[in-house]
């Protein structure tokens, strides 16, 4: 909760942060780093058994809400040349996902051209 106060306290510093780790694809390491919630599976007979538990990572609120600017940006991008090119079937989503990360890398290496 405090994370998510300090967010909105100053959201202008907040949204240039985030900015700049977009921009040199870097996330600090305090946000990778998850702490570990060990939640009982229901209906298990006998709980001493490791198998009767579901471990779940809950990530920082910093990381979760810059992975989810960058989603954002990445489907604004991308949709609309997704979207130019309908894939229904399953041999066909291969072939989407084939013809994303190739735009991905063209538009890398133009950008390394500059």
């Amino acid at each position: 909760m405090l994370l998510n106060s300090t967010i909105f306290r100053d959201l202008g510093l907040f949204l240039a942060m985030a900015n700049k780790c977009l921009e040199l694809g870097y996330f600090p390491r305090a946000w990778k780093v998850a702490a570990i919630k060990v939640i009982p599976k229901p209906g298990k007979e006998d709980y001493a058994r490791p198998k009767s538990y579901r471990p779940i990572g809950l990530l920082p609120v910093l990381d979760k809400t810059v992975e989810r600017m960058l989603v954002g940006r990445l489907q604004w991008h991308l949709m609309p040349k997704l979207q130019a090119t309908q894939w229904l079937h399953a041999a066909a989503r291969e072939d989407a996902l084939y013809d994303l990360m190739t735009h991905i890398y063209q538009e890398l290496n133009l950008k390394r051209s500059y």
